[in-house]
């Protein structure tokens, strides 16, 4: 089949947007400029997910520490964490420097949120478990502070950097692609763990000498202990050089970009009024709960899939289970990367709710489909969920920023307030409360499925119980952020007309603006 790109499509009709303002058609970014802001994206994206798809197999199968410890260590730092966006978005809002309101905190932040990075692993596996969760607790929740940091002044900067409709899914894309391209390497970090603790063992069982063996000098007595997990060995030197990519990619996002709001005459903003206003948009309340559901659903697929491969596909191999888990999230990423082309030409065909729609329908139909797609003998078949599943989720996770921008201009016109960084606070604390809510429950999921801290094997009635939730409480959590995103109402047309009355406002000068209301 030959497929055409007809020049009708290129006329009114196919896109009745074209006839926008012309200060919204002329907020176009430079590609330089999307890319440097996108890299972000890149950091985030190892930064976090590498952090969540690490801490369960290398706490819970390489120190052995119980289930609930872990869901527990995990959730801790996540609840501090979730408490001081807010707080971090009202101190950027109000912050008036010649660099800017965002850019000083994103530097400050992508120094800070690497360091965290690296210690987190650094525990020692001849502590007990009292010793690990303290010290999981500690480095996690100092990780998170520091993320917080650079996290919610770097979003906020995203949704500032153009006000045209479609041009604000563009940026939402480079982000995304960018993103993506980190998650090909994300899913094999738990293998790479396991190749390099193998690597550091035998350089150091072998005897030899090379230029790079003072690197292992410093492990040489934990690589001889054979009690020594080889990826709790692996993950000194991973965390590290994962630090590294995370400061190197964070950094163009504040030394290559520019500010565009001009806000040095709005009042200082309280925390808790300006808070109370963003949490009274309707529009935010939706998306918030639809990421909330989005969120709890797709947090237990990556890791659990983890499991599924190890232990039901290929019955305790960790090896092969790990490359598996690898191939698996590395087909997402492929997924996810042709998403961010596809997803900003959808919404210039169609409406952002349609588009976002759709992609969590997607999503959810295959999830259920996943009890056929483990199968043991036919590894390959994963695939398929990976690719259908990165598909559909491109589209919530690129299209959430472009959404919040629209909620911010829609704040705007009734406030008469730029309040991206409280906006992009609060939306940041509701993702953060699914995943603290996930970090509570994981140890408990585990449990109740049965698998036992440290072993390397499963029951099979631990496997089914581990198939099934895979297929069912995702899918179920996806409806529900369907149900709940139906009742949104930011069209197209809605946010010309606010946009449209938004540059009357500013024409007619200041005291015009309505604020401080």
């Amino acid at each position: 089949m030959v497929f055409t790109l007809r020049a009708s499509w290129l006329t009114h009709d196919r896109f009745p947007h074209m006839d926008q303002p012309p200060s919204s058609r002329s907020a176009r970014l430079p590609v330089r400029e999307k890319i440097a802001w996108g890299m972000g994206g890149f950091s985030d994206q190892v930064a976090t997910n590498g952090l969540n798809s690490l801490f369960v197999p290398i706490y819970n199968i390489g120190f052995g520490m119980s289930s609930v410890l872990i869901g527990w260590a995990a959730a801790i730092p996540r609840l501090i964490d979730t408490l001081s966006d807010p707080v971090m978005g009202n101190i950027s809002d109000n912050s008036r420097s010649r660099f800017g309101r965002r850019r000083p905190f994103v530097f400050a932040g992508a120094f800070l949120m690497a360091l965290g990075f690296g210690i987190s692993y650094m525990a020692s596996p001849y502590w007990g478990s009292a010793a690990l969760f303290a010290f999981a607790v500690a480095t996690g929740t100092f990780f998170y502070l520091m993320y917080t940091i650079f996290s919610v002044p770097y979003n906020a900067l995203g949704l500032e950097l153009t006000s045209d409709y479609d041009e604000r899914a563009d940026v939402q894309k480079y982000r995304m692609i960018l993103a993506s391209a980190a998650s090909f390497g994300v899913p094999w970090l738990y293998k790479i763990c396991l190749s390099t603790g193998e690597f550091v063992r035998g350089y150091v069982e072998s005897g030899k000498s090379a230029w790079y063996g003072f690197l292992f000098q410093p492990m040489a007595q934990m690589a001889a202990d054979d009690s020594v997990k080889i990826e709790v060995l692996g993950i000194r030197y991973v965390a590290w050089a994962l630090a590294v990519v995370v400061l190197l990619t964070a950094l163009p996002a504040a030394l290559f970009t520019r500010e565009r709001l001009k806000v040095h005459d709005q009042a200082q903003l309280h925390l808790l009024h300006s808070g109370r206003l963003a949490l009274q948009n309707r529009s935010f309340r939706i998306l918030c709960l639809m990421i909330f559901f989005v969120i709890a659903g797709m947090s237990f697929i990556g890791v659990l899939a983890t499991y599924a491969n190890i232990f039901y596909l290929f019955g305790g191999d960790k090896s092969a289970g790990a490359t598996w888990t690898g191939f698996y999230g590395t087909a997402q990423g492929i997924a996810s990367l042709a998403g961010t082309f596809a997803v900003p030409l959808l919404v210039r065909r169609f409406d952002k709710k349609t588009v976002i729609m759709s992609g969590m329908a997607l999503a959810a139909v295959t999830i259920v489909c996943s009890w056929f797609l483990f199968r043991p003998g036919w590894p390959a078949l994963q695939l398929i969920l990976a690719l259908f599943v990165g598909a559909g989720m491109s589209a919530v996770w690129l299209l959430g920023g472009s959404f919040l921008a629209d909620i911010c201009d829609e704040d705007d016109l009734q406030h008469g307030y730029r309040r991206e960084g409280i906006f992009s606070a609060f939306y940041g604390f509701i993702i953060k409360l699914a995943f603290t809510g996930i970090a509570f429950t994981f140890g408990y999921v585990l449990a109740f499925i049965g698998y036992d801290a440290g072993s390397d094997s499963m029951t099979p009635q631990a496997l089914t119980r581990l198939r099934l939730f895979i297929a069912l409480f995702p899918s179920a959590c996806i409806v529900a952020a369907m149900i709940a995103f139906s009742r949104y109402g930011l069209s197209r047309a809605r946010v010309r007309e606010i946009q449209v009355a938004l540059d009357a406002r500013r024409a007619a000068g200041p005291g015009a603006d309505g604020s401080g209301s």
